[in-house]
């Protein structure tokens, strides 16, 4: 039995709700990213590193590990 596009693509307006919000939250951790990189070019960029900065770049870096691991979970990826 042949199938056409339009069978198969098939969503319900629950799974387009869905699909919105992932798209929304993976914008949203995508802007996360981008500003972290960006103080992260801040961070090498300073010469002089003081513990509240290096705290702050120790608490980047958890994040983007926290980001890693949400979205492996959103894509259905069980790996760290």
């Amino acid at each position: 039995m042949k199938s056409t596009a339009k069978s198969r693509i098939h969503l319900s307006s629950l799974d387009m709700e869905h699909l919105k919000a992932l798209h929304e939250k993976i914008a949203n951790l995508r802007a996360e990213i981008a500003e972290i990189q960006r103080q992260n070019d801040e961070y090498r960029n300073n010469g002089s590193r003081d513990p509240m900065q290096q705290a702050a770049h120790d608490h980047r870096r958890e994040r983007l590990l926290e980001i890693k691991q949400e979205l492996a979970s959103l894509a259905g990826i069980k790996r760290a």
